[in-house]
C-alpha cells in the first residue's frame, strides 16, 4: 500500500532526525573532552584494568571486577555520571528549551550538572536547567 504521508515530509523528518542525532553526538563529545559523563566510567575502568594487568582491554571489559565496596561505590556513581551526560546530550539533541533536574553534582566529585558545568552548558549549547516547581509554573 502506498504511504499515507508524502515522500517529501519523510525526506524532512529523516533530515531533522539526522541533524538532532548530529548535535547530541557532538555535545556528547564535548562532555566527555571536559572528563565528565561518561569520562569518569572510562577512567575508573582503564584504572581497574591497568591494575588487572590489562591495559590494552576495553575499558568496560573488568568494570565488574572492581577491588573493593569503595571503587564498586564509584563505578555506580560513574554510571549514574555516564546517564547524566547522556541526558544532557539528549536534551541539546532534540532541542530541549529546559532540563528539568534536581541534581546538581553534589555526590560525585566532577559532573556534569555541578554549578561550573551547568554555567559551561548554558554558555556553549544555550541550555535551560529548571527545578521540578519552575517547570510546574511554565506548564
Amino acid at each position: 500500500m502506498p504511504s499515507p504521508i508524502p515522500d517529501s515530509v519523510l525526506v524532512d523528518l529523516e533530515s531533522a532526525a539526522h541533524a538532532d542525532l548530529e548535535t547530541a553526538s557532538r555535545i556528547s563529545r564535548a562532555i566527555e573532552a571536559r572528563g565528565v559523563g561518561h569520562a569518569a566510567l572510562t577512567r575508573i575502568g582503564r584504572a581497574i584494568n591497568a591494575r588487572l594487568g590489562s591495559p590494552d582491554e576495553h575499558w568496560s571489559k573488568n568494570l565488574n571486577r572492581p577491588r573493593d565496596d569503595n571503587e564498586r561505590s564509584h563505578i555506580i556513581k560513574a554510571v549514574a555520571e555516564w546517564a547524566d551526560g547522556d541526558t544532557a546530550a539528549a536534551h541539546g539533541g532534540h532541542r530541549n528549551t529546559s532540563l528539568c533536574t534536581e541534581d546538581h553534582g553534589r555526590s560525585a566529585p566532577d559532573s556534569v550538572f555541578n554549578e561550573s558545568n551547568r554555567a559551561w552548558l548554558t554558555e556553549k549549547f544555550g541550555f535551560r536547567f529548571v527545578s521540578v516547581i519552575q517547570l510546574a509554573r511554565v506548564l
